[in-house]
């Protein structure tokens, strides 16, 4: 029977991922700039399509995870290169609109997560294994890490992308230049309007400063997804990083003249890219 009573910290952090999830549902791209974007959509595909090729597994049909699917926006690029697609959420809304956009294609199936473990997925199952932006989300991300090992096929890739990394910690001064540029002009971190919903955002800010309205839980100084760990678990389970690179993400307010001169000096997010031998 399933503790309704007393959930602990990790189920309790579970719960509210999923609660929030679902209340966004197609808002979510509307609230994503920085990822519904032609410069961060075109270097996802591209990753995508790069690691198709890096692929060396013998099946003609190549099986692709969308780990935290969340509306789809992985899942339509991984579809496009030509993969059987399982999108796995916690949240039961971003299932329902991911269904409802690519049921027709007839190589998409939704599965829903636990946020926990992939215990219900088999091992050696799947060609290629993507979590973009998700793993901050998940309270003991290591673990899923080595689950995404298990699952892989022998040849097959595990792409972790869109985490932070040193370069967001340390905040050179290019990079506070490039975060001013990106905020748009009279937007400030504090609603001019009183609201309700911001009315408990100023509430959350002093009271619950490590409040996160959509369940961030490891984006901290120190909390933080920890890169050199995860290198050491995938080598430790058998996978060879292949590929590794920083990049700036691109966020709205920046002109793309800007943003090139910048992102050659500067980065912000990482991508790894691992084969399991």
């Amino acid at each position: 029977m399933r503790k309704t009573f007393k959930l602990d910290f990790g189920e309790r952090r579970i719960e509210f991922n999923r609660k929030a999830h679902n209340r966004m549902g197609r808002k979510y791209s509307q609230m994503h700039t920085e990822i519904f974007n032609a410069v961060e959509q075109k270097r996802l595909y591209d990753c995508v399509i790069e690691s198709k090729g890096a692929i060396n597994t013998p099946d003609l049909v190549k099986r692709a995870l969308d780990f935290g699917c969340g509306t789809g926006n992985v899942t339509a690029h991984l579809l496009e290169a030509g993969f059987h697609v399982v999108g796995m959420d916690i949240s039961e809304r971003f299932l329902d609109i991911v269904l409802e956009r690519f049921r027709e294609s007839g190589e998409f199936e939704a599965l829903l997560a636990n946020g926990e473990d992939l215990s219900n997925l088999g091992s050696n199952s799947f060609d290629l294994i993507v979590a973009y932006s998700v793993l901050h989300h998940i309270p003991d991300y290591i673990k899923i890490v080595r689950e995404f090992a298990r699952i892989a096929k022998s040849g097959g890739i595990i792409v972790l992308d869109h985490e932070v990394n040193e370069g967001f910690w340390k905040k050179s001064e290019l990079y506070e230049r490039y975060l001013k540029l990106s905020t748009p002009a009279g937007r400030s971190g504090i609603h001019s309007r009183l609201t309700m919903s911001s009315l408990i955002g100023r509430f959350n800010r002093v009271f619950r400063p490590r409040h996160q309205p959509e369940g961030d839980i490891h984006v901290w100084p120190d909390d933080h997804i920890e890169w050199p760990l995860i290198r050491e678990v995938l080598a430790h389970e058998g996978c060879r990083i292949v590929k590794e690179e920083d990049y700036l993400l691109y966020r709205a307010g920046v002109s793309l003249d800007d943003y090139i001169e910048l992102a050659a000096q500067c980065n912000d997010m990482k991508v790894l890219t691992a084969r399991k031998t």
